[in-house]
């Protein structure tokens, strides 16, 4: 790096920079653009040497709060300053620094930059001005530079002055400081600081704060001072994304009391995140004062955002930001002038609200820079979350407010004794006083020995196993407690021992009682109450505590084994000194969450339910193992209320079953009795059946009793069989303390791995391996309105696995949501997508898939389909593939099931057998079953497209000789077979818009349409196609450059939104969404089909009617009859020649009234009886086909008979489908 030291030698040079600097005229020449085709750029003084850099930095390539030096220390500063004061400040940014810098980094580099330049006398008669020309995570010079844009700061900002055109400066009229001084500027204890900084000293690996950062109110009121002439002066974003910004509060908010809180999530490193309880608490505060009152969250993680919807509903809002699992600003697959957008909208909002709630971060704080512009004279409370409230900390701080400048910010501490307006620090010690009132709390957990000691304990005033003391210790012990860890309430830890290393019950924080297992050496000489034989695992443990302390227990229990970090839980210390414990009346403390349980488990269960458990204490039992889920492994919370849900009998009952088995041992596999092992390890098909005999409870093992309690505690105390998922930050406030996603399978080559199966286990192996490909066929859906004229939402995904049929949530369904709370129906409901492909490069999944198959396949009151191969046909909805198979519950008294082509296997006993014949290829035994497999009374159906012209018909001798009962088919082909006719009129094709008999959405205004014939083809080659070809390139030719070809054919003009199609027969409902987005616009729309035929009426005129761009449609002659409205297409038909069609189309464009009258329909009910013929064809949609299907085979709701209004667009039935057909790759 080239570094022009500062000297006064360098002035008194008489020869030029270059000549200095010895750099060639070529050399000269090569630091212009450095790119082909990107717009040229100026580099820095250092790089050009054209321009003075003046280095300021004591000690190179190190930087801290003190490495700037004095200007005493500069030799000849005088005369170096008397030179720069004749020459513009060129600010530039920190290159080294571009792949870590947030958005804000570079507003702070103008402000510090012009900060330390005018305190050292370096602005003299020439303005200052910005240049930050090169590429970033924020900005590409490539493609977001060139004529329109100079550079990143220009894009976004206004000139700081009246220098617009950085290009129009020579370089020798221009300086800059050098890159380490920014660098060491940044942090410099007299510049701007956002908040305080931390950074890795030079001999140290870890972030300290900087000493100056005190981070107090008076620190941060001095900031404030610092930065506010640079805001009120230089620093303006655009008066257009003011104005959008302005508008959206306006909107939301206007004449409503509203509290903006910016919560950061993804991108924080700097500082600690904070838990969104902090928030939380604000929040429920400002809305019950303000009954009228909204939130506008800022913030960058989804699930936060979900959570947040939850709580607050429709008294929230947020704009439709980007947001990401990781952090999007490392993301560059992502749009950067939509990163930006993001980010200035969210702080320009945020900087209009009475009312913020904020951490240590860039956006929250230039949301209160920002309201010196833009409220000036109004007071803006801000709610500090991280403020510092220890005032001695002062004595140290590198900055101190002047008391006597006027501010309107109103930010005070915790003791003000304002509700409404509080600076809180949740990280912080807690004050003296807190100290003071738990003066008596142990600061190491106390150990209770005995019945008569926990007696004692319970009941003292002011107990030491109360929840305060609890927080307390954890405080003590450098943790966060919850904030409802507080208050008098009990809580105790009840730990069932056997041989493990309880050390870490000293650094936990709550009084703890040890369960001692007789003949483990610890029992000797402990109390009685406190010990238990060594039968039934940790479950004779936990029923002896419950009964010997029914009548006085702890208002929340903790009940764990004996290790701190076990193959199904993380550390437990952590994990107890955070935990909330109101977050759930009963949650797991463990880490593996099962999906459903093993056949053989079930059956335990069963046998204990039924054997042991008292009538109607549990409720009734699943059908199947499918019916069950929960966390593994017996360690939970519950509170005293679900305890005593239960009288002490049912629990001394309980109790002395457990105690019961023959056999003594504690929980292993390896005290499985050999013959229980050898039939668990004979895990087949043949002993999937064997596996259903019902056990008897007296011969359980040990293991297994301690099993049964395992796998229904969570049932005793209140839950349903598919047990409550946990909400890791609900529960102890982090993901990594309390995780709930860990392995059920242990990765065995390493030394310690969380799992509880092996990885040749029988049943988890698979039903593991079928889980991770789930995970892997999981899409990253982004849901983008089109501009603002555009009511068409589309749905862009990318799946990490190729050739997968895309998976498309539906959250707004209630199947979606019915489904999602019962984690075992994923697997059984058919939710997730795998192709056979897929499948079976996941063994165990495929496997998983097979069992469960040859399992449901022999319930009763269900139709089962085979869908006999993977080439998709719309009738079994677009190509979704589920394993084993989708399953609609609500058509009818019996369910449908649509299994996988991966059950070929299972023909014999499926009712129906769907074959997609695809394009008309026919390759028996491959594309088609051979005839010796069709069952009797069986139905073989065959879906295909035939109009017997551009879609080849299959010859009935040929359907007969392949076994098929009925063809499905938009054609009108005559056959001998029978017919169940689709029609193109569907809701995979036309969204929403269905819903309202296509009313919806509105047209576009006539002023703001394009005055143009759009043509959207992208089959033309071919004889087959003669007849569309012919018309429409006469037409085209006719209409004289008012035609605009935006698809494959006849192109002369790129769509508005780009094309999301796979190529034929795989477009996704997203390419037909997209189409109708691209033609709204347009005045009208060319619809042309391929034949004339009186009943082929393709999606084309439909999507038209949809959007409000008037059809022109030429192909079949009832095309009146086919629409639900009356004056709304064009037909082609009607006029003599296309010459008088064009005359007609022109006129229209140039007269309003006359174009409108095609479109008065939209504004006028939809009226069902007059329009018979589009009922019936709205009867033979796609969507109903797999239900029509199944009325051949059983009795089914009839989706197609007595069509009316009201119920063929909706009800439960077709909600169903709707919300399935949402599911598949073409959804």
């Amino acid at each position: 790096q080239l570094v022009v030291e500062m000297s006064v030698a360098l002035f008194v040079v008489a020869a030029s920079f270059n000549g200095v600097l010895g750099l060639g005229p070529e050399r000269q020449m090569s630091l212009e653009s450095v790119v082909p085709g990107c717009p040229a750029t100026k580099p820095i003084c250092e790089e050009s040497g054209r321009c003075f850099s003046l280095d300021m930095v004591k000690l190179h390539r190190y930087s801290d709060q003190d490495n700037i030096k004095s200007v005493d220390d500069v030799p000849g500063f005088e005369e170096i300053r008397n030179s720069l004061r004749g020459k513009h400040l060129r600010i530039r940014s920190e290159k080294p620094w571009f792949d870590i810098a947030g958005f804000y980094t570079y507003p702070l580099y103008v402000i510090n930059q012009l900060l330390f330049a005018e305190k050292w006398g370096l602005i003299g008669t020439k303005e200052p001005f910005v240049y930050m020309p090169e590429t970033h995570h924020y900005f590409d010079n490539c493609n977001d530079g060139g004529a329109e844009t100079v550079d990143f700061w220009h894009r976004w900002f206004k000139p700081i002055s009246s220098v617009a055109d950085p290009n129009l400066v020579n370089d020798s009229d221009v300086w800059e400081f050098t890159q380490e001084t920014i660098a060491s500027l940044h942090h410099n204890k007299d510049a701007y600081h956002a908040y305080p900084y931390r950074m890795k000293p030079k001999f140290h690996p870890h972030l300290e704060t900087l000493k100056g950062d005190a981070g107090t109110q008076d620190w941060l009121t001095c900031m404030r001072q610092r930065a506010r002439p640079y805001i009120e002066n230089n620093i303006a974003v655009k008066d257009h994304l003011y104005g959008a910004a302005k508008n959206f509060y306006q909107q939301k908010f206007s004449g409503r009391p509203t509290m903006g809180m910016h919560i950061r999530g993804t991108d924080k490193w700097i500082n600690n995140i904070i838990d969104a309880s902090a928030y939380t608490n604000e929040a429920d505060t400002f809305l019950r004062k303000n009954k009228k009152g909204r939130i506008f969250l800022a913030t960058d993680d989804p699930d936060l955002l979900v959570r947040a919807r939850r709580r607050w509903g429709y008294a929230m809002h947020v704009r439709d930001s980007i947001r990401e699992k990781g952090n999007v600003f490392y993301d560059d697959r992502v749009d950067k002038d939509w990163k930006c957008m993001d980010v200035l909208m969210d702080t320009l909002v945020l900087s209009m609200t009475s009312k913020l709630v904020k951490t240590w971060s860039a956006v929250s704080e230039f949301a209160v820079l920002f309201s010196y512009r833009f409220k000036p004279t109004t007071t803006f409370r801000v709610v500090e979350l991280q403020l510092n409230m220890n005032k001695s900390a002062n004595a140290e701080s590198a900055c101190h407010a002047d008391l006597n400048a006027s501010s309107f910010i109103s930010c005070v501490g915790p003791n003000s004794g304002s509700l409404d307006v509080t600076a809180t620090s949740k990280a912080s010690p807690a004050p003296d006083s807190y100290y003071e009132d738990w003066e008596r709390c142990s600061l190491e957990a106390p150990q209770i020995y005995s019945k008569d000691a926990l007696e004692a304990a319970l009941k003292e005033e002011r107990s030491d196993c109360s929840r305060g003391c609890v927080a307390f210790r954890s405080r003590h012990h450098g943790a966060v407690p919850s904030r409802n860890m507080k208050g008098d309430k009990t809580a105790l830890l009840v730990i069932a021992h056997w041989k493990e290393n309880l050390a870490w019950t000293r650094l936990q924080p709550f009084c703890f009682l040890i369960m001692e297992k007789r003949g483990n050496s610890y029992s000797f000489g402990q109390d009685p109450s406190n010990t238990e034989i060594n039968t039934g695992n940790e479950a004779s443990s936990y029923l002896k505590f419950i009964v010997d302390h029914y009548d006085n227990l702890p208002d929340n229990l903790f009940m764990t084994h004996g290790d701190r970090i076990s193959e199904h839980s993380v550390d437990l210390v952590p994990m107890l000194q955070t935990i909330n414990p109101d977050s759930y009346e009963y949650a797991s403390l463990n880490g593996i969450n099962f999906p459903m349980v093993a056949p053989n488990d079930y059956n335990s269960v069963r046998a204990f339910v039924q054997g042991v458990i008292p009538p109607k204490a549990f409720p009734d039992l699943p059908e199947d193992f499918l019916g069950m889920s929960m966390s593994c492994c017996a360690q939970f919370m519950v509170n005293k209320q679900k305890i005593m849900a239960h009288p002490k009998e049912m629990y001394a009952h309980l109790h002395n079953f457990s105690r019961s088995a023959m056999d003594r041992g504690h929980s292993t596999w390896d005290d499985l009795r050999p013959e229980e092992l050898d039939a668990y390890n004979r895990f087949d098909g043949g002993f999937f059946y064997n596996s259903m005999i019902h056990h008897d409870p007296q011969n359980f093992s040990s293991f297994t009793v301690g099993e049964s309690f395992e796998l229904t505690w969570h049932v005793l105390f209140g839950e349903k069989w598919h047990s409550t998922k946990v909400d890791s930050l609900e529960l102890c406030g982090s993901e990594e303390r309390c995780p709930q996603n860990l392995p059920i399978v242990r990765d065995e080559a390493k030394t310690h791995s969380f799992g509880i199966a092996s990885s040749n286990d029988p049943f988890w192996a698979p039903c593991q391996d079928y889980d991770i490909a789930l995970q892997e066929t999981s899409s990253e859906v982004k849901d983008e309105v089109l501009g603002p004229n555009f009511l068409i939402t589309t749905r862009e995904e990318s799946a990490k696995l190729p050739g997968l049929w895309k998976l498309l949530e539906a959250n707004h369904s209630s199947y979606m949501l019915s489904v999602l709370n019962q984690p075992a129906a994923t697997f059984k409901k058919g939710l997730f997508t795998l192709t056979n492909e897929i499948i079976k490069n996941h063994k165990g999944a495929e496997n998983m898939s097979k069992l469960m198959a040859s399992y449901t396949i022999k319930e009763k009151d269900v139709i089962n389909i085979l869908s006999y191969n993977d080439i998709p046909c719309g009738a079994d909805f677009f190509g979704l593939r589920a394993e084993p198979y989708v399953e609609l519950k609500k058509c009818g008294s019996k369910r449908i099931r649509l299994y996988s082509s991966l059950h070929r296997d299972l023909i014999s006993q499926m009712d129906i057998v769907l074959i997609s014949k695809g394009w008309g290829q026919i390759i028996p035994n491959v594309t088609f079953p051979p005839l010796s497999d069709k069952a009797e009374k069986q139905i073989w159906a065959s879906c295909t497209l035939e109009n017997g012209k551009t879609y080849d018909a299959t010859p009935d001798e040929v359907l007969t000789s392949l076994g098929v009962d009925v063809l499905l088919s938009p054609g009108t082909v005559d056959k001998k077979k029978g017919v169940l006719p689709l029609s193109f009129y569907s809701h995979f094709y036309l969204g929403k818009s269905t819903l309202h008999d296509l009313r919806k959405p509105a047209p576009m205004d006539f002023k703001n349409k394009i005055k143009k014939v759009a043509v959207i083809n992208a089959a033309c080659k071919g004889k087959q196609f003669e007849y569309r070809n012919k018309f429409v390139e006469k037409f085209i030719k006719e209409m004289n450059g008012t035609v605009e070809s935006i698809g494959r054919c006849w192109n002369n003009a790129s769509p508005l939104f780009p094309w999301s199609d796979n190529g034929m027969g795989n477009r996704p409902m997203a390419f037909h969404l997209n189409k109708m987005a691209n033609v709204r616009p347009y005045a009208f729309t060319l619809c042309h089909e391929s034949i004339e035929s009186k009943d082929w009426v393709t999606e084309k005129v439909y999507q038209a009617l949809a959007v409000g761009s008037v059809p022109i449609y030429r192909g079949s002659k009832d095309i009146h009859k086919l629409v639900p409205c009356e004056d709304c297409v064009i037909d082609a038909g009607d006029f003599s020649s296309v010459e008088d069609l064009r005359d007609y189309v022109n006129m229209l464009m140039k007269d309003k009234d006359e174009y409108q009258k095609y479109l008065d329909w939209k504004h006028q009910p939809y009226e069902w009886t007059s329009h018979p013929d589009f009922e019936k064809l709205r009867g033979h949609s796609v969507d109903t086909a797999i239900v029509r299907l199944a009325q051949m085979a059983g009795r089914v709701e009839d989706v197609s008979e007595n069509q009316s209004s009201h119920n063929s667009r909706s009800g439960t039935c077709m909600d169903e489908i709707y919300s399935v057909q949402r599911l598949s790759s073409h959804g």
